[in-house]
């Protein structure tokens, strides 16, 4: 064997040495290009980058001088000057004269331009602006004098043969190969779905055929933190944006790709766009909205933004929170017609404007929408300087443009919350709510266990079935295997239906509970809340609310859940001191009134409206006075949620006030029963919320002051059974106390009497005195 003759290692001539002056006391910029997102960072990005700045720092460039554009990887060398972002920022640089050379991997990373036109632009503004163009093997100088012309054709040559190849290399040979893979649903080398691993082996262990050879296969590691961003862009009711922010500062992040190991025979490639922001590795705006309207995530495979293969591998989403998702983003379906189930998260704001106005931007903005012509418009949402407040208005679409209608956005907001609050309370607040949940997600889950040992048993008679087939030779009994594998794998199939139907059923469950917990801080403090988390709120259980304009400019709104019910509310002409009435609810009114209706009963049906608002509606259609009631335990000025909170729910006992007014029906049937002869505690029990004192006074005004009451008078020095300042109710509670109590068995009956037993006591005397005088 023959002796090793090592040699000294010689210098590499990467670059040209023998070019002539270079304008080193200028600005060079190195350009740097891939055509496709999976070729960034390869060996050529180094060549392009770090061994180019070497090389010019090597030749006298300051490193301040030299900048580095780097936007236009993965973009194609073919695509015109303006539509590279890089190239466009290069070329302006350019013209502009602030460079001296342009340097570059190959000419090919500038152009591949088979007509010539972008070459010959490119070279005519460098010739211009004597600015010279580097690469490892050429120095051109399209502005010398006398070799300037040869510069030019050898540029344009590098450029043509470079475009040929594309054509007649690329584009003939390899894209049909490429193109051939990606029908048949196979990988073809870019950039892998986060969440996705792409199987690499041909084989199986036991030597078979690999089915899923170039396939996407869920890698779980990797798999629950796309689930966990789809979760939290749902809870965030489709703001791409405060999803970024949640998850940039809380998590969870993507592993690192530089340091993440996968299993052998299995291949990841990440996108570009994922990135450490600081925290951890994340997407921004673009690469999340991508991630989310990926139809990868439920098993589809597209070729050129077209499904051509359903169900190609197994997914991570299921159906449900992908079009979720989906709907929010895409404004067409996965077959590319219309997508009717678009509901894009929208806020046409200004904040520099909105800066400086002094009240909030509404919290409905974006969420109205009126039929014009079959089709929905959205109401804007304007600002009006001169009062500064905002409003929501409808116009109609050209040429006609008017008004359709335009409220006031306090008043609407203010309905709108109203009905939230009301849904958050009835849909959240029952005690046995989670312990509903509870058991929902238990049975769920013990029908899913049980489904997986289903699985798990049919797949080992699968298996089995497969080895029995070695050792049979007749036909009729293979033929019998054979029918029994294809039962077999029918249900295998409906098994892990029902496992996915499961699995997504209790995901359903969780966002419930994770809702619930959203609803909780809103039902407590809602004024109180940042407009941002309002916002949340809303858009989480309102899907979208439409305004259909009434007659006297009032709107009705009808509040699409996102359960699938359906709220309605009117709104009436409004102003700060005023609220314009409808006809139904005039026509309401005055149904109430005709059937003898009490206070309260009128005021409920009117909740918004003082007592005040109510009477003098009354009066102004049939006449001062004509509107009597009695008692009248809602003031003139409370609405009835306000005397709802006065009086604790309603729970608190009347007492006439001083003034309270007396109606003819009431006067009648006082001056009745005096001249019947009735005594102090009939007339007291017949009118409980007024005071003796005040029904002693009306009676002297009525019947004189000579009219003697049955037990009103003094006898033997002791005063009459109710005292001046006592109701009927007071007047029970009194001698209640001072009668003997029966002991009972339990601690309840020896409690004072509260005010639900003075209710039930006087509505049982009452009916006692009704009965005698029927009798009499």
């Amino acid at each position: 064997m023959s002796r090793h003759s090592y040699k000294q290692q010689s210098e590499q001539a990467t670059f040209p040495k023998t070019a002539g002056a270079l304008p080193i006391t200028r600005p060079v910029a190195v350009y740097y290009r891939q055509s496709t997102d999976a070729q960034i960072g390869n060996v050529s990005t180094a060549m392009q980058t770090i061994d180019m700045v070497t090389y010019l720092e090597g030749r006298g460039w300051n490193k301040d001088d030299i900048l580095m554009i780097d936007m236009d990887g993965g973009i194609s060398g073919t695509t015109k000057i303006d539509e590279r972002p890089g190239m466009r920022k290069l070329f302006d640089l350019i013209t502009d004269g602030e460079l001296g050379a342009v340097a570059c991997q190959d000419e090919d990373r500038l152009f591949r331009d088979v007509t010539q036109i972008q070459v010959n632009t490119f070279v005519e503004a460098c010739r211009k602006s004597n600015t010279m163009v580097l690469t490892p093997s050429m120095v051109y100088d399209f502005a010398h004098a006398e070799m300037g012309t040869f510069y030019i054709r050898q540029f344009r040559f590098k450029s043509e043969m470079s475009a040929e190849y594309i054509t007649s290399y690329i584009r003939g040979r390899l894209h049909p190969a490429k193109r051939r893979l990606m029908m048949e649903g196979k990988w073809a080398g870019w950039s892998v779905p986060l969440g996705f691993l792409v199987d690499m082996r041909k084989h199986l262990e036991d030597g078979s055929k690999n089915p899923m050879h170039r396939k996407y296969v869920p890698y779980e590691p990797f798999a629950e933190i796309v689930r966990e961003w789809y979760r939290i862009f749902l809870n965030n009711a489709g703001n791409v944006h405060a999803t970024v922010k949640h998850i940039y500062d809380f998590g969870p992040y993507y592993p690192d790709p530089k340091t993440t190991t996968v299993p052998d025979g299995f291949r990841f490639v990440p996108s570009y766009r994922l990135k450490n922001y600081g925290t951890g590795y994340c997407l921004g705006d673009v690469g999340l909205t991508g991630l989310l309207s990926n139809a990868a995530y439920i098993g589809h495979w597209a070729v050129n933004d077209v499904i051509v293969i359903k169900d190609n591998h197994l997914p991570i989403i299921d159906e449900q929170t992908f079009f979720q998702s989906f709907n929010y983003l895409s404004a067409v379906t996965l077959d590319g017609s219309s997508n009717s189930d678009y509901n894009p998260y929208q806020q046409n704001a200004r904040p520099t404007l909105e800066e400086h106005r002094p009240v909030e931007r509404p919290i409905f903005s974006g969420m109205l929408f009126t039929e014009i012509d079959g089709k929905l418009r959205r109401a804007s949402t304007q600002y009006v300087g001169k009062f500064q407040h905002y409003g929501y208005a409808v116009h109609n679409p050209y040429p006609l443009e008017y008004v359709v209608w335009w409220k006031k956005a306090d008043f609407v907001d203010a309905a709108l919350s109203k009905l939230l609050l009301e849904k958050l309370e009835a849909t959240f607040n029952a005690d046995e709510w989670q312990q509903r949940l509870d058991e929902f997600k238990g049975e769920f889950e013990k029908d899913r266990r049980f489904k997986l040992k289903q699985l798990e048993a049919l797949q080992q008679t699968m298996d089995n079935l497969l080895l029995s087939l070695e050792n049979l030779t007749h036909p009729e009994m293979i033929k019998r295997v054979q029918t029994r594998y294809t039962e077999a794998e029918k249900e295998r199939k409906r098994l892990t239906d029902d496992v996915h139907s499961a699995t997504a059923e209790m995901t359903r469950l969780e966002s419930l509970a994770s809702l619930r917990e959203m609803c909780n801080p809103a039902l407590a403090s809602w004024d109180d809340m940042p407009r941002e988390d309002k916002v949340v709120v809303i858009q989480s259980f309102m899907e979208q609310v439409k305004v259909t304009p009434l007659e006297g400019q009032a709107i009705c709104l009808q509040i699409e859940w996102r359960d699938g019910s359906t709220d309605e509310v009117s709104l009436a002409r409004q102003g700060t001191t005023y609220l314009q009435w409808l006809k139904t609810q005039e026509e309401h009114l005055f149904h109430l009134v005709d059937d003898g209706a009490s206070q309260l009963e009128i005021a409920a049906s009117f909740p918004n409206r003082t007592w005040d608002a109510i009477r003098q509606k009354v009066w102004a259609v049939r006449g001062k006075g004509s509107l009597q009631v009695s008692p009248l335990p809602i003031t003139d000025t409370e609405t009835y949620g306000d005397y709802l909170k006065r009086t604790n729910g309603g729970k608190t006992a009347h007492k006439a006030r001083n003034g309270e007014r007396w109606n003819a029906k009431d006067i009648d049937k006082l001056q009745h029963m005096v001249e019947a002869g009735a005594d102090q505690v009939e007339i007291a029990a017949a009118f409980p919320h007024r005071n003796w004192g005040r029904l002693r006074a009306t009676i002297t005004k009525l019947c004189g002051s000579e009219t003697k009451i049955p037990g009103a008078a003094a006898v033997n020095g002791v005063a009459g059974q109710i005292r001046k300042y006592e109701t009927y109710e007071t007047y029970l509670l009194r001698t209640q106390r001072h009668v003997p109590q029966e002991q009972e068995s339990t601690e309840a009956a020896t409690l004072e009497a509260g005010e639900d037993d003075l209710a039930c006591i006087s509505s049982q005397n009452h009916r006692k005195i009704i009965r005698r005088d029927a009798l009499t």
